[in-house]
């Protein structure tokens, strides 16, 4: 947990992982919150392969979720990162960590991928262990509300050719 892009050495880092063995896949995960979000990308963007954009919903609900969090800010680093990194051998992809103030928004973000031309999408399922949440809200998983939420979503990115994920639940 934790803002990758704050690291101060990043650069170097990536730098010195890729010196030392070529072969890892480098991959990074950020909210894109910070103002240099762009420049630290721009930095990197030959150097590592993955780059995942956590994204909590669209408009308001992503400000709702993600307190302290400016929609607009969000969307104008997300689409700078996305022109800085055509063509380039990092690889784009929005992870959204599924709840229920959100969970009504993920074909939304599926558009809003292939709007931005990013290809790939991973729909997450909250992990409690880094908050003191009780387990009844995985039960949002397995009602049909979400159910057909998700399918909705995941049909829609296949038509689209962007790439779809998520977490399997099932209890025993």
């Amino acid at each position: 947990l934790g803002e990758t892009l704050l690291y101060p050495q990043l650069v170097e880092l990536v730098d010195h992982i890729r010196a030392r063995n070529g072969g890892v896949h480098i991959f990074i995960s950020t909210n894109a919150q910070q103002a240099n979000a762009p420049a630290i990308v721009d930095a990197i963007a030959d150097k590592i392969d993955s780059l995942q954009l956590s994204i909590d919903g669209i408009g308001q609900v992503f400000e709702e979720v993600r307190r302290n969090a400016a929609w607009d800010k969000y969307l104008a680093n997300v689409r700078e990162i996305v022109r800085l990194t055509r063509g380039r051998r990092a690889r784009l992809k929005f992870n959204m960590v599924v709840l229920k103030a959100n969970y009504h928004q993920m074909a939304d973000v599926v558009r809003l991928a292939e709007e931005l031309g990013i290809p790939e999408i991973y729909f997450n399922t909250f992990n409690l262990v880094a908050n003191d949440w009780d387990t009844s809200h995985y039960g949002l998983y397995e009602t049909a509300a979400f159910k057909q939420a998700l399918a909705e979503a995941l049909g829609l990115a296949r038509s689209k050719g962007i790439l779809a994920g998520h977490d399997e639940i099932t209890w025993e």
